[in-house]
């Protein structure tokens, strides 16, 4: 699969539905998460078509129109599909083509059903970047268990597989590699870039004392880490 950008499409579509919210088929078409999940720049415009503000250059005046028109579109499709789905009541949803869609944040009904999102790589990465940064609210709290890179732990992890074939038993990490090791600095960098600060990140090993473990996964307790950040409450 080749790499490209995220869909505009997607953008355009949370666009239309956060035009649309609170101003159409008021009491059932409602998407309050749909503005929250873009982007300043892309607030902008619907603040414009919301507030009647239209723009005096050309091309912005096509814009402002499309996401006007995507607005109306909007309210009829959502509402077909959220009620085709609280009809069924199932325990899994699978959404093709997910974009930024807020389902599973704005509808009650799948607060108890597992929801699977699938799109392009790329999509999924920018819907992930708004999620993580936009839908928190000030004061929000994030804990990330996580594993240091450590040259001992890889060893082991290579003696443990050969020993495993060698007696033919079955791998429990088969086909689960390591593709996540961190730094504490770079956890610390990524929190800080979607507006997280780390109040605290400690080795297991320094969270395990006084709690009378034995000492032979000493060396595990002090690979695997666990860091507390909170996203800071805005200046009111």
């Amino acid at each position: 699969m080749t790499e490209r950008a995220a869909s505009s499409t997607a953008v355009l579509v949370c666009q239309g539905r956060a035009v649309a919210d609170g101003r159409y088929a008021v009491g059932r078409f409602s998407d309050p998460v749909a503005r929250e999940l873009l982007d300043p720049a892309e607030q902008s415009i619907v603040d414009d078509v919301r507030a009647g503000r239209l723009p005096t250059g050309a091309a912005d005046r096509i814009s402002y129109e499309m996401v006007r028109r995507v607005g109306l579109t909007m309210v009829p499709r959502t509402l077909a599909i959220d009620d085709a789905v609280r009809g069924q009541a199932a325990g899994q949803v699978v959404i093709l083509g997910a974009g930024l869609d807020g389902r599973v944040w704005r509808m009650p009904e799948l607060a108890q059903a597992t929801v699977f999102e699938v799109d392009h790589p790329a999509s999924q990465r920018d819907k992930l970047r708004r999620i993580i940064d936009e839908l928190s609210a000030p004061g929000s709290r994030l804990v990330v268990n996580y594993q240091t890179r450590s040259v001992t732990t890889l060893v082991m992890r290579r003696v443990m597989r050969a020993v495993w074939r060698l007696f033919r038993a079955s791998d429990p990490l088969a086909g689960e590699p390591w593709r996540s090791l961190w730094l504490p600095e770079s956890i610390r960098n990524l929190l800080n870039d979607h507006g997280f600060e780390v109040l605290s990140d400690d080795d297991l090993l320094t969270l395990a004392e006084g709690l009378e473990l034995p000492p032979e996964n000493n060396g595990s307790l002090r690979n695997g880490r666990v860091a507390v950040a909170e996203k800071p409450a805005r200046d009111r």
